[in-house]
């Protein structure tokens, strides 16, 4: 984007980028803490609860009421300058009305005369962990997904409200995600440009922070404290070594909300209700397989109401109302924020779930037999990566065989296993069997959080970009009970919670040293990014009834070039929005009242398809070929070449049998095909100049011997010699060449 810190920094001054990045770090924290400091104490006021509360807890709360405000906002302006302004304004409100909360607190400080060890080792580990993710924060951007529709998503946000069926356009950016919001939010001014780099990379961070406070303090529980440090490594492993921290990935922000709502599964004091509804609505919100957070909080919620108003389980009833009162509707604002947003992009409750009934059938709706291609599309990536079709079509036990022939090096398999036999430890060692059953203790929670999304992710698309984070969760949970028995006999707890989770670190970092090392060996140039990101992209002029419309299409080239990227919009790289009365404006010349669509094209799964079954049948034909049935091989490569129009490896196959069988007319129209997919192949003029002049038809085989040597064909020996020109050489045009070249 013009006129932001991007263009302002340049490459010899990349430490000024890194003060940008941590200076919208303690923007976002503040704008947080204090959304999250103002309801909080409204809460206070009208409760006598004890709360276990700390600053991190404070910003997750702020954080919650930050994507809720957000999701409505979008549905009636753009996320701008404005945004920001009204966002800031509330959390100066939250400041001023807990202004004697936050005056007590200081009165109540007291400065040691001697700091600890401890404190020191805290403050380093944490000044470490900083410096790392500002680091990687302000490296090249290589996630394709960010090239191909984060970008736009976020540009789309900045510009407009939410756009009625935007599906349109691009279906990707009907995927909601409540994250580009934030990110739209992070992406204003003068920080035009730069939240590839900022907002993940703060989630992150606060992330990291929150751990080391949490495995540090004395006062938190040990079943906290436990989890967070065997969650470290997947902390420093899995999401600082992803290479996405600077980029806008949807994955990573998810990851960290799912660590989070997991924390506050294990938490004792009932505001955990409220923390775990605004949580699990703003996973589901960032990504659906975010779905098992908002099933457990529902489950969580009903037997709180039940004991709460059936029951008299539970003392303090009037506190408990308003718990419980609050975290529903937390849990409904949220969730109906994220639900009007996909209503609006695609018409679906949930794009892209393709089942009818979350079908809104609304004038944009994206047609149902779309919604189901795309599903698949998803699905068959993951199952098998580089042959969806076969990701679709195959049966369970092969597609099985196929993805874990894949995954079964990572690191997350054998961590399974260990974890389900940890499990059975669990339930067998009476011990760990009574740590299980304490009523204060919430492992069943978790261990259901955790077998549901498993579930969901296996039966959606066992990815493990964002499937890694269960694997780790589940591994934590069930070493939980194990670590608490043996650290309640250790005098120093804070030796030891740093000695295990140092020590995962090596063991996850030497499991997977080759992907590291590689990740080390790319050592892209620091800030190598520094620069508009937008993707060299063309404007076409689209004449619609009365109105005419720019829409923006990369040129296709390199690989980050052949996509949207920070392009302005609208930008497709889908050249149906190209095709008249496929697309349409629902009023002419207003891009925010959005698009509808007269027909059903949505092509890239038939495409994948064609693909795959045009390889298959070139598989077959070269089987005929080395068998020497030529007849039964053409009939392969035609097949293919009919399923792939620009399929090279067909084409020349079938213009060399064709050429043997003497079939000369098909021959050389099959290799004026290849001309017409490389026009610089002189190799095909000459072979169309043999053919000719097999023929016997010497004055086209003279013109298309001259095409070739102007484009550069100079073998001429075998021109000379070779025997299908023989022919043309008795010719004064052929002798005229020979004296020519």
């Amino acid at each position: 984007m013009e006129g932001g810190l991007v263009g302002v920094i340049g490459l010899n001054e990349s430490y000024r980028f890194m003060v940008v990045i941590l200076l919208s770090w303690i923007i976002n924290f503040l704008i947080c803490f204090g959304l999250g400091l103002g309801i909080f104490n409204v809460i206070l006021k009208f409760t006598e609860e004890s709360i276990q509360y700390d600053v991190f807890r404070i910003f997750w709360f702020g954080f919650v009421i930050l994507i809720g405000i957000l999701q409505v906002y979008s549905l009636f302006f753009s996320i701008s300058f404005y945004a920001l302004l009204f966002v800031a304004f509330l959390s100066i409100a939250g400041y001023l009305f807990a202004i004697q909360m936050i005056l007590e607190h200081i009165r109540n400080i007291h400065l040691p005369s001697e700091y600890p060890l401890s404190s020191g080792i805290k403050f380093a580990v944490a000044f470490t962990l900083g410096a790392a993710i500002l680091y990687l924060a302000s490296q090249s951007v290589t996630m394709l997904d960010t090239y191909i529709y984060h970008y736009n998503a976020v540009r789309w946000a900045n510009e407009y409200p939410a756009v009625p069926g935007l599906v349109h356009i691009n279906y990707k950016l009907a995927f909601n995600s409540s994250f580009f919001l934030i990110a739209a939010l992070n992406d204003i001014g003068c920080m035009a440009g730069t939240s590839s780099h900022t907002i993940v990379s703060f989630l992150i961070a606060m992330t990291g922070f929150h751990w080391i406070y949490i495995i540090a303090g004395n006062n938190n529980c040990l079943s906290e404290r436990t989890f967070a440090a065997v969650t470290v490594p997947f902390i420093v492993c899995k999401i600082l070594l992803s290479g996405a921290v600077s980029s806008l990935s949807t994955d990573l922000p998810m990851y960290v909300l799912y660590l989070v709502f997991s924390l506050e599964l294990l938490r004792k004091d009932r505001f955990r209700y409220i923390m775990l509804a605004g949580l699990s609505a703003c996973l589901i919100s960032f990504k659906l397989s975010g779905l098992p957070g908002i099933v457990v909080t529902v489950i969580l919620l009903v037997m709180f109401g039940y004991k709460l108003f059936i029951t008299d389980l539970i003392p303090s009833k009037k506190d408990g109302k308003i718990i419980f009162l609050v975290s529903c509707f937390l849990l409904l604002f949220l969730s109906s924020g994220f639900i009007s947003r996909n209503a609006i992009l695609s018409g679906w409750m949930f794009f892209p779930v393709p089942v009818k009934i979350l079908n809104l059938h609304l004038p944009w709706s994206e047609n149902p037999a779309d919604v189901k291609a795309i599903s698949d599309l998803i699905k068959g990536i993951v199952r098998a990566p580089g042959n969806t079709i076969l990701g679709l079509e195959l049966g369970f036990q092969n597609w099985f065989v196929m993805w874990l022939s894949l995954w079964k090096t990572i690191v997350e398999i054998p961590l399974l296993a260990i974890s389900i036999v940890m499990l059975a430890l669990n339930l067998i060692i009476p011990k760990l069997r009574k740590i299980w059953m304490k009523p204060d203790q919430n492992y069943f929670a978790l261990l259901l959080l955790v077998c549901f999304s498993f579930f969901l992710w296996f039966l959606g698309g066992p990815d493990l970009r964002y499937g890694s984070i269960y694997f780790f969760v589940f591994f934590a949970l069930v070493i939980n009970p194990i670590l608490r028995l043996i650290v309640q006999k250790e005098n120093n707890k804070n030796v030891f919670f740093f000695l295990i989770s140092s020590c995962l670190i090596l063991i996850f970092t030497f499991y997977h040293k080759d992907n590291y090392q590689n990740l080390l060996n790319q050592s892209p140039s620091l800030f190598s990014i520094i620069r508009d990101n937008r993707a060299d992209v063309k404007k076409n002029s689209i004449d619609y009834e009365d109105s005419t419309i720019d829409v923006y299409t990369p040129v296709f080239g390199s690989l980050y070039k052949s996509f949207c990227g920070n392009s302005p919009i609208p930008c497709t790289a889908d050249p149906v929005l190209l095709k008249k009365n496929r697309v349409k404006l629902r009023v002419p010349s207003n891009l925010s009242k959005g698009f509808v669509r007269e027909e059903t094209f949505n092509h890239e799964l038939d495409e994948i398809r064609n693909y795959y079954e045009s390889k298959k049948y070139y598989n077959l034909g070269s089987k005929h070929e080395q068998e020497g049935e030529i007849e039964l091989a053409v009939q392969k490569y035609e097949k293919s070449a009919s399923l792939m129009p620009k399929a090279k490896n067909s084409l020349q196959k079938l213009a060399v049998l064709y050429t043997k069988t003497r079939d000369y007319n098909k021959a050389i129209s099959t290799y004026i095909r290849l001309l017409h997919i490389y026009p610089q192949k002189n190799s095909c003029d000459y072979n169309i100049a043999c053919l000719y002049a097999l023929k016997n038809d010497k004055h086209n085989s003279i013109i298309w011997l001259k095409k070739a040597i102007k484009k550069g064909y100079s073998n001429w020996n075998l021109i000379q010699k070779d025997p299908d020109l023989e022919n043309i050489r008795n010719t004064l045009s052929y002798q005229k060449l020979m004296k020519e070249r």
